[in-house]
């Protein structure tokens, strides 16, 4: 992997000595956009879509605005979702969070 490419094989035994397991399914969103990123992602199986929103200039007081789901998006200030890139078996997500502090620049859906 590209990450590790330079690192003496101590080092990478150390970072990988940290790893640990979780598992996604369906729908799942693994991490949102300008969520503090908390860790890496090594990708063992599937697939994770990298989505954008675009922002809504619009507040949640809007009269014509009556369902739940839609006002939680105006809420979050989110609009429609839009597919980046899909990430496959065998990437690394969020490799940077080892080094310093990182938000997700895109929200990680299954």
């Amino acid at each position: 992997m590209p990450f590790f490419q330079g690192m003496d094989s101590e080092c990478v035994r150390t970072l990988v000595s940290y790893l640990g397991t979780q598992h996604f399914i369906g729908s799942d969103v693994i991490a949102r956009e300008s969520d503090v990123c908390q860790g890496c992602y090594y990708l063992f199986a599937g697939s994770v879509a990298l989505v954008t929103h675009a922002t809504k200039l619009e507040t949640d007081s809007d009269d014509d605005c009556q369902d739940d789901a839609h006002t939680n998006v105006k809420k979050q200030g989110r609009g429609e979702g839009k597919i980046e890139k899909i990430i496959k078996q065998g990437d690394l997500l969020g490799e940077e969070s080892l080094l310093r502090e990182w938000r997700w620049t895109h929200t990680l859906q299954v």
